[in-house]
């Protein structure tokens, strides 16, 4: 049924982002994730050609979260803004999550097809930033300059969590909220 293949791929997806974290990208091979998920690596094939698609997929999944979530979350007040904006930046302090993201960026070097996958997200995620941006109220000039750079502090947290794992993240999710919200 459609809803068993849904299921199959979203097990599938899952475990190829477990072993992209665990092994890094160019190590995992698709037998890594048929053996995580317990099918064979013929039957894999059934559902995705290669890794790449694997990561096209998600990619699109995680784009169509990000822009419900725009959609969803009315902007009341400052308070609910700052709640949201919070949760996000937290959700970006995943280490597992920070792994699987310079993983990804690091396969743009090697791979256009990658590459290309990655610049798609980033076009369609600044086109949703870009429409919520200018509904708080910011002009269309002032709104493009604010993506890239919140943007930049958004991706970097990959980084830092990664290369400073103590951090205190309280203190710096207060402190990027103070700065994306001026």
């Amino acid at each position: 049924s459609l809803e068993e293949l849904q299921t199959r791929r979203e097990k599938i997806l899952a475990a190829a982002l477990s072993c992209f974290a665990e092994k890094g990208f160019q190590a995992t091979k698709m037998l890594d994730i048929a053996h995580k998920v317990g099918m064979s690596v013929g039957n894999l094939y059934n559902y995705f050609k290669n890794k790449d698609e694997i990561v096209e997929k998600f990619a699109s999944q995680e784009l169509e979260r990000l822009i419900e979530k725009l959609k969803e979350e009315p902007i009341e007040n400052k308070e609910t803004e700052r709640d949201s904006l919070r949760r996000f930046i937290k959700a970006r302090l995943d280490a597992k999550h920070a792994r699987i993201v310079l993983e990804v960026i690091s396969e743009t070097v090697r791979s256009e097809r990658m590459a290309n996958i990655v610049r798609q997200f980033d076009h369609q995620w600044r086109k949703a930033l870009l429409v919520a941006y200018e509904r708080s109220g910011l002009s269309h000039e002032e709104s493009r300059y604010r993506i890239e750079r919140d943007m930049c502090i958004l991706d970097g947290l990959s980084l830092r969590i990664l290369v400073h794992p103590t951090l205190d993240q309280d203190k710096l999710i207060d402190q990027i909220c103070d700065l994306m919200m001026d």
